[in-house]
């Protein structure tokens, strides 16, 4: 159990999405990097996904985790998971790659296009106005709905903020 425990306090030192506790048998954390589950997890034995905080946490933030509970011999606990927001930041950078990409190849296509086709120079500087038009207002779209997505995200931190005063009123 030992050799255990110090492998588990070595790999909970490493930075990364993986996470590690060993529990007693009465359920109090002996080693790893998780601060706090939801209740029963470490009860159920197998594949699960809860939510959890990192001991190091100082927000009060829940974060969700694909974990695995083994238990050992004398009634000890373990328990190794795998963060699932570190996939999801992943799948953001590259779906953002992916756009930026296609926007490269559509703009290069659309601009070799008007220079390429036989035409007058007013009909491919009336297409090329067009197509600065279209890339302005794509631009301005996205700008617009990421701006209306960090107020929505404002506005809901602050209706939390006034549940919070409420129920903290209430218990006064």
């Amino acid at each position: 159990m030992r050799a255990l425990v110090f492998t588990i306090e070595n790999r909970a030192l490493r930075p990364g999405a993986s996470l590690y506790l060993v529990t007693t048998p009465a359920g109090l954390a002996i080693a790893g990097n998780v601060g706090s589950l939801a209740p029963g997890v470490m009860s159920v034995q197998g594949w699960s996904e809860t939510a959890y905080r990192r001991m190091e946490d100082t927000d009060n933030v829940d974060h969700r985790a694909l974990v695995n509970v083994t238990q050992l011999s004398g009634g000890f606990r373990l328990l190794i998971g795998r963060d699932l927001e570190e996939r999801r930041r992943l799948f953001g950078i590259v779906a953002q790659a992916a756009q930026w990409s296609i926007l490269v190849v559509v703009v290069l296509g659309i601009g070799g296009g008007i220079f390429v086709v036989p035409l007058d120079w007013t009909i491919r500087a009336y297409f090329a106005m067009g197509m600065a038009m279209l890339v302005q207002s794509s631009f301005i779209l996205a700008k617009t709905i990421r701006d209306l997505h960090e107020t929505n995200r404002m506005i809901n931190r602050i209706e939390e903020a006034r549940t919070e005063k409420l129920l903290g009123a209430e218990r006064t």
